[in-house]
């Protein structure tokens, strides 16, 4: 993997171990790859933890050299005596997420999950297991796998976040109207996200925005609207909740598309009576005046 594995294992208390993994960094550096070889099948001899870090170092030389097969018969061994819990295993999976082997990471990250208690699955897990659930929900939201339950209580990975985002702006573009009724940002939801996403809008302003709504409903002759009751975060692009919660890409959709068939306003309201946009102003010195009839 890197120098920094020897002193993650110095830090769980088995220095001797750790300099043995320093000293075959120490001969890959020096270009003498033979006796970093030596040092972990020497390892691997010893069985147990040893053993644990000389299968993931080995098998991490061997990917680089682009020997494949060799190295997931060194992971392969990880395998023995199911010794899910260490960090060699949660290493493992990690190191095959970054070669691009999802579905075999998938496989490690699993069957050490499998064996987590309730304790271990809480809010106050210990941090090697939020590492081994974070992972496990990471790959299986990469592989397009529906989230379970125990995913829901794993930190959520960047990538996630940011595909459960990324659509959300997208729903600053032009009003849309579905059976028959006009969706669209409520007004604060509307100057919140053009905050986060300036270049996301088609209007350059909440005033431009709700003039476009306008025009949409007068070009549909009248009638009711729903307004979406849907926020996307309080103060950065972290979105709602239920969206944050949602188990797969299809139920975000569903989610950012609800609307709150309570909140329905009326168009057009009386010239003298409030603006239907949120505004506060009058009808007729905000929305009902802005657009001419039919334009």
């Amino acid at each position: 993997m890197n120098e920094s594995i020897a002193d993650e294992v110095r830090i769980s208390g088995a220095s001797e171990l750790a300099d043995r993994l320093d000293s075959a960094q120490q001969h890959l550096l020096g270009g003498q790859a033979a006796q970093a070889i030596v040092i972990w099948k020497q390892m691997i001899s010893e069985g147990g933890n040893a053993a644990d870090w000389g299968h993931l170092e080995y098998a991490d030389y061997l990917y680089r050299c682009e020997q494949e097969g060799q190295a997931r018969a060194e992971l392969a061994e990880l395998m023995v005596g199911r010794r899910v819990l260490g960090a060699p295993w949660s290493l493992a999976a990690e190191l095959l997420e970054e070669l691009g082997d999802l579905e075999a990471s998938l496989f490690f990250f699993s069957n050490a999950v499998e064996y987590l208690t309730t304790e271990q699955l809480g809010t106050d897990a210990p941090l090697w297991a939020r590492q081994l659930t974070a992972g496990r929900r990471r790959v299986r939201w990469a592989l397009e796998i529906p989230l379970d339950d125990k995913d829901l209580r794993a930190d959520i990975g960047v990538d996630e976040l940011e595909d459960k985002c990324i659509d959300l702006p997208g729903r600053l573009a032009s009003p849309r109207v579905v059976d028959g009724r006009l969706h669209f940002w409520a007004r604060g939801q509307f100057e919140h996200a053009l905050c986060l996403w300036p270049d996301r809008a088609t209007a350059e302003n909440a005033d431009e925005y709700y003039q476009d709504i306008e025009r949409v409903l007068r070009a549909y002759a009248g009638g009711r609207v729903a307004a979406v009751p849907r926020t996307i975060g309080a103060a950065d692009e972290d979105p709602d909740p239920d969206i944050r919660d949602a188990r797969s890409m299809a139920e975000v959709y569903a989610i950012a598309n609800q609307v709150d068939e309570g909140t329905v306003v009326k168009w057009p309201p009386g010239l003298d009576e409030v603006c239907w946009c949120g505004a506060g102003a009058r009808y007729k010195e905000c929305c009902g005046r802005s657009c001419a009839v039919g334009g």
